[in-house]
């Protein structure tokens, strides 16, 4: 007969341990860990109104948060770090913010001095995809990435001489629109803004320097513009970077909305260049690279110091109208670039000039009804009866003011097959 051995538990134990302990991996120079950080950037608890619209207050402005995918905090992506800070490195984490003033409230006033005003209805809004990188005080690479889909983001250093540096971020409007697989790899489809066409970096800011020592992380929140504003821009205080910035989120939000329509991601796989701001606003055809180029004016005043500047008195009411034009002519311009990309030159590229009053050729008719057609369809606006006191639809934007119709433009979904 067979006879079993029984060993106590405590020496099960016993034994388990100096076994785990002699297998362990070793290293000849281990690193030492000085400082825990969390997985992500806290998000403040969400406050609702009721009717789905979430928005979280902060002072006397707001971080409207309505779009933060609260499932990707548990996902494992670019924005999770690791556990554990080395020795020879230095993390800096947090989440980056743009002020809109696109839905403020028409009763306030204003003056030039109120570009960064916490008006009523302004708010902060998370920057998405966006470009992000931590630039040193030393002849190094600068590490770089991408803000996730709630704006936050996570850079680490490594391999550096224990001391302290002077680090700050600088932030690029530079946004992937959509990431998708090919024989080569991962391919983005990005939006890109420039000033110029001859500048070789795209539109920029940076933060103050921040001082780090090695072994180190520091959460830096990042706010552009309004009343928390932490960037630095010598340029026009950085107001038409400001815009860049909100071109870039409003561009995406857009393209991902015409994408819920059922096309098929890969018929837009076009790059954009756009420049802003210019003295009109056009859409290019670049035929190699295949890319959209997209210039846009900037005519409409969009803050209080731009608008006295140019009329010499402010109307809140009527900044907060210019926003809205410029986004129907920014989502205009880039209904240009979704047409070439799915059409390809259908119709002929040179349609001429034209006018909402004037049809010259079939070929404008075709191009321009597009061009405002598919926003309407986005915005489910205006009727076909056109905007509330105006009789053309060469404004797809829906207004603050007038009467709210009965029947709107698309009764069922567009479906574009």
């Amino acid at each position: 007969m067979n006879k079993r051995l029984y060993l106590p538990l405590s020496l099960l134990l016993a034994l388990l341990a100096i076994l785990l302990t002699t297998c362990a991996p070793t290293t000849s120079t281990p690193r030492t860990s000085s400082t825990s950080i969390n997985m992500l950037p806290a998000i403040p608890v969400a406050k609702t109104d009721g009717t789905g619209t979430v928005q979280e207050s902060s002072g006397t402005f707001l971080i409207d948060t309505t779009t933060i995918d609260r499932a990707a905090l548990s996902s494992a992506s670019l924005a999770s770090p690791p556990l554990t800070v080395y020795s020879d490195q230095i993390v800096i984490t947090g989440t980056v913010y743009y002020w809109t003033l696109e839905d403020i409230s028409t009763s306030e006033r204003c003056t030039k001095d109120d570009d960064f005003k916490a008006f009523e209805g302004g708010k902060y809004l998370p920057l998405k995809n966006t470009y992000i990188e931590s630039e040193y005080d030393t002849i190094t690479t600068d590490p770089n990435t991408y803000t996730s889909s709630i704006g936050s983001y996570y850079l680490k250093k490594s391999g550096l001489e224990e001391g302290s540096y002077d680090v700050d971020l600088e932030v690029r409007a530079k946004t992937i629109m959509n990431s998708r697989w090919t024989l080569f790899g991962t391919s983005d489809t990005v939006v890109t803004i420039f000033t110029t066409e001859l500048d070789a970096y795209a539109v920029n800011a940076q933060t103050v320097p921040y001082s780090i020592h090695t072994g180190n992380s520091q959460t830096v929140d990042i706010y552009i513009g309004g009343p928390k504003n932490n960037l630095i821009d010598h340029s026009d205080g950085g107001l038409n970077t400001l815009t860049s910035y909100w071109l870039t989120q409003d561009l995406s939000n857009y393209y991902h909305d015409v994408i819920r329509l059922r096309p098929n991601p890969r018929d837009f796989p076009w790059d954009t260049y756009l420049l802003y701001p210019q003295l009109k606003s056009i859409y290019k055809t670049v035929s190699l690279p295949t890319k959209g180029h997209v210039e846009l004016e900037s005519y409409y005043k969009l803050f209080p110091s731009q608008f006295v500047e140019q009329n010499g008195y402010c109307d809140i009411s009527k900044i907060r109208r210019n926003w809205k034009m410029l986004e129907a002519t920014a989502r205009h311009e880039y209904s240009h670039q979704i047409m070439d990309m799915v059409y390809v030159n259908m119709p002929a590229d040179d349609t001429g000039d034209h006018a909402p009053n004037v049809c010259t050729n079939p070929e404008i008719a075709w191009t321009e009804g597009w061009a405002e057609f598919l926003p309407a369809v986005i915005k489910n606006w205006p009727t076909t009866e056109g905007v509330w006191g105006n009789g053309n639809l060469e404004f797809n934007y829906n207004p603050y003011m007038g009467v709210i119709p009965e029947r709107m433009i698309i009764d069922e979904p567009f479906d574009p097959s």
